[in-house]
């Protein structure tokens, strides 16, 4: 396994793994999929595990919010990770 940036090649499959996640949100899913994508988010970064047979198993996005509950300063970092089952069969 790979862990890596994600790249243009990755936005159907992390489509996927999002909306496997959240699957109420598609429209704003595939948006900030390709605000990233394109370099128009500045404010974090996502990395992909991805197996050996290119399928990618998991994501981190980590970037800022404007807030989280319990903090008093703004901005506050965040890490979101995700892994599927599939990624845990295989191991």
């Amino acid at each position: 396994m790979t862990i890596r940036p994600v790249a243009m090649r990755d936005r159907q499959q992390w489509l996927r793994m999002r909306l496997s996640f959240w699957p109420d949100d598609a429209a704003n899913h595939a948006a900030e999929i390709d605000a990233c994508l394109s370099g128009k988010n500045e404010d974090g970064v996502t990395l992909v595990a991805e197996l050996p047979d290119g399928s990618l198993c998991g994501f981190q996005e980590v970037g800022t919010r404007p807030f989280a509950d319990g903090c008093d300063s703004s901005p506050v970092g965040y890490i979101d990770v995700h892994e599927l089952v599939c990624f845990r069969k295989v191991l």
